[in-house]
């Protein structure tokens, strides 16, 4: 199920945007290195998304953090990853807050106003427990472990969905890289970094916010495999619908 929803994905990320000039050895090379347990740069400054100054460290010290990066002009899947997670925190507790950090410096606070709007409206409770962030976000980028890639012929950066959790006091406590994280396993960890703890690594399969070019082939060996699984998954169910419908009619038969 998990790769099939992984390609669907991809599948409509490239029929949004098929163009993907990167090469394939630059898009291998980016995903999360996971720093479990380093804290993030407290002191760092960004304006949210009302034009106002942020200093990080001000948005710690209460209810655990939910870390999502965007880049709020993306083509493909950012906004689509953003509500998700929101459908995700919808339904669980107000005990976090959700802190979206744009990695396109050039993105000023009104691109990020439009994704809120278009993303968070219709999640009022995680709307208001969530702050967006533009500016130079780089030393937050290198703190988490986030490998990127900005394509200038296209104005887009390839960089991969996921979410960071961090505990109170400003420290990694888990990685959950899928494009669209289920409710048990982001209120499992947000609860997890409440308590001041710090997760296991996680096994990852990069998903990028990219445009894809399928033709050429220009995604990463294991998305490759999640097609592949997926084809396979849905040869196997029609399958098994063909037979079902066989018995049935036989059964009526009879």
């Amino acid at each position: 199920m998990r790769a099939a929803v992984l390609a669907l994905c991809l599948l409509l990320a490239a029929a949004g945007h098929a163009r993907a000039v990167l090469a394939s050895g630059t898009i291998e090379g980016l995903g999360f290195t996971q720093r479990l347990g380093e804290a993030v740069p407290k002191g760092l400054v960004l304006r949210d998304d009302g034009d106002a100054s942020v200093r990080l460290g001000g948005l710690l010290g209460g209810p655990p953090v939910v870390l999502l990066f965007a880049d709020y002009d993306c083509k493909t899947l950012c906004g689509t990853v953003l509500g998700a997670t929101a459908a995700a925190l919808a339904g669980g507790t107000d005990a976090y807050r959700l802190v979206v950090v744009g990695i396109d410096p050039k993105d000023g606070p009104p691109l990020a106003a439009a994704m809120r709007a278009d993303q968070l409206a219709a999640f009022p409770s995680v709307d208001r427990n969530a702050t967006l962030l533009t500016g130079d976000a780089s030393p937050l980028v290198e703190a988490v472990g986030l490998r990127y890639a900005y394509d200038p012929d296209d104005d887009q950066f390839a960089h991969p969905a996921g979410l960071v959790v961090l505990t109170p006091d400003g420290r990694i406590s888990k990685y959950l890289l899928d494009v669209a994280v289920a409710p048990g396993p982001l209120g499992a960890a947000v609860e997890g970094a409440g308590a001041g703890g710090v997760g296991g690594l996680v096994r990852d399969l990069v998903l990028l916010c990219y445009g894809h070019d399928l033709l050429k082939g220009i995604h990463t060996e294991t998305v490759v495999r999640a097609l592949q699984v997926a084809g396979v998954a849905s040869v196997l169910g029609i399958g098994l619908l063909v037979v079902r419908l066989g018995r049935k009619r036989a059964g009526g038969e009879g």
